[in-house]
């Protein structure tokens, strides 16, 4: 008996350190994805990161971007997400649920790298302040930016990490410095606003007619030529007009009346630069019309019909006075009118 257990110990031992050959595993049915990996400059990137990872059993699968860019990455048959990584750079897409073997590729991407943003807004007490330009500089990199309609705001992307001076500046105004050094990591996103004082240009001026007498009502209308500034006004009593506080730049000045010929003026204002414009004013004359006093048509028609009406006023007081005030003169004309009559 214990030479039976001896023999069965033995033959346990020897399995176990022969065991029986295995039938071999069936391979799993997997098909290979593939595409290409690009920088934002459209040139291939190499070692980007690229992973698979299953939607169901979440198992990644890795493989890198060669020198071409090219990658190819075998996966067992299922669902995946797809995605790229690269230091400091960002893809432009996942692709979700991809379906293995039906959709093998090319998944293709880009990788743009991160970096940083400084924005913000440029006003004049409080009022925005258009087509100013921002420097963001330091010893290795300058970056520029313009504020532009409604809100005076400006954007600067794509900054290198680092720390950096800036300024802000336009014709007619104070350049203005930020004093502090701006700090920009990668990623982030930095806000800084300006401040700029006007150099304040003005135009003045009179206008008359050809009698030299000054032409109140006239209206002066200043446009710059960008488009971002329009203002008007009218002459006064004595035919003056002024416009003050105006940013340096080219100006077209519109001047208008009523029965008188349009005047334009095109002229340049410097910072600080006070110009006087002074002009008569022709009158429109009206082919085979009458004038009255040295007025057109239509205002001698005007004049006219006041003249009709002060006087059917005027008649109007004096039958008034005359029933009123001496009624036995007024039957003693209406007797007299009988008398003719007869």
């Amino acid at each position: 008996m214990r030479r039976v257990l001896a023999l069965f110990a033995a033959t346990i031992m020897l399995l176990c350190i022969f065991p029986l050959p295995a039938e071999a595993a069936e391979p799993l049915d997997q098909d290979t994805l593939f595409g290409t990996v690009f920088g934002d400059d459209g040139t291939p990137m190499r070692n980007v990161t690229i992973e698979a990872r299953n939607v169901t059993s979440g198992m990644t699968y890795i493989a890198r971007s060669n020198e071409t860019g090219v990658y190819e990455l075998e996966v067992p048959y299922g669902s995946y997400n797809i995605s790229a990584s690269y230091q400091n750079y960002s893809a432009n897409r996942t692709y979700v649920n991809i379906s293995v073997p039906l959709a093998l590729g090319p998944y293709n991407f880009t990788m743009t790298e991160v970096l940083g943003t400084v924005s913000g807004y440029v006003t004049d007490d409080d009022v925005p302040v258009f087509n100013v330009v921002i420097t963001i500089s330091n010893e290795m990199y300058n970056y520029t930016g313009t504020s532009v309609q409604p809100f005076g705001r400006y954007e600067i992307t794509g900054i290198q990490p680092g720390i950096y001076v800036a300024y802000a500046e336009k014709r007619g105004y104070d350049q203005s410095n930020y004093l502090a050094p701006i700090v920009v990591a990668r990623g982030s996103a930095v806000s800084i606003n300006f401040t700029l004082e006007e150099q304040p240009a003005s135009l003045v001026g009179t206008i008359d007619m050809d009698n030299n007498d000054p032409l109140d009502e006239v209206k002066v209308t200043l446009s710059s030529n960008d488009g971002i500034a329009t203002m008007y006004t009218f002459t006064d009593s004595n035919g003056n007009y002024s416009f003050t506080g105006l940013s340096a730049g080219t100006y077209t000045v519109t001047f208008e009346k009523d029965g008188f010929e349009t005047e334009t003026r095109t002229m340049t204002f410097d910072p600080y630069d006070d110009r006087r414009i002074d002009l008569t004013l022709t009158r429109v004359e009206v082919e085979g019309a009458e004038v009255l006093f040295g007025y057109d048509l239509a205002h001698s028609l005007m004049i006219i019909a006041l003249g009709v009406g002060i006087a059917i006023v005027l008649l109007g007081v004096i039958i008034n006075f005359i029933t009123n005030k001496k009624p036995e003169l007024l039957s003693q004309m209406e007797k007299d009118d009988e008398k003719k009559e007869d």
